[in-house]
């Protein structure tokens, strides 16, 4: 059996998945066309071999942001190959603004600090650019994945809220 490239493999993943969205997903109501779910698509696949393999699962992500849809989402940050790394603390929003509620070892010392910044993204703004991600239903997902996805420095990069995804 032939081995395939990274570039075959992807092309054929995106393939399937474009197949199964429009086989499952896509309603005439959607947020996006399938004329414009096609060019996107089309577009990663163009790009494959300029991309990493995290710049692609966020314009993945950002694909079922469009789609508008809840139950349609990505967790990217499984054990296995292809995984985004995480930060090693955990935000949540509340009334109050965006804070951090938990850490891993080593970083405890900041449970309980508010986060007004990511960079020079007022927390706010960098919570709301995450809805290109996030397939939502309504505003609550916007509360409940959105500080979720500001734990992935490359989603922070993809969104345009930092430089490097090394150093958030």
């Amino acid at each position: 059996q032939k081995e395939i490239t990274r570039e075959e493999a992807w092309s054929k993943d995106l393939t399937y998945l474009e197949n199964r969205i429009n086989e499952l997903l896509y309603t005439p109501n959607q947020a996006i066309s399938k004329t414009d779910l096609s060019k996107e698509i089309l577009d990663i696949k163009t790009n494959i071999a300029s991309l990493s393999d995290e710049q692609i699962i966020f314009k993945i992500m950002r694909l079922f942001g469009a789609l508008g849809s809840g139950h349609n989402l990505i967790f990217p940050t499984s054990p296995n190959k292809g995984a985004l790394k995480k930060l090693p603390i955990q935000f949540y929003q509340f009334n109050d603004g965006l804070f951090i509620v938990d850490a891993e070892e080593g970083f405890e010392k900041w449970i309980g600090y508010k986060v007004d910044l990511i960079e020079n993204t007022p927390a706010e703004a960098a919570l709301q650019k995450t809805n290109t991600v996030n397939a939502r239903d309504n505003d609550m997902q916007t509360l409940w994945l959105g500080p979720y996805y500001l734990g992935l420095p490359d989603v922070l990069k993809g969104l345009g809220i930092i430089k490097n995804s090394n150093e958030v």
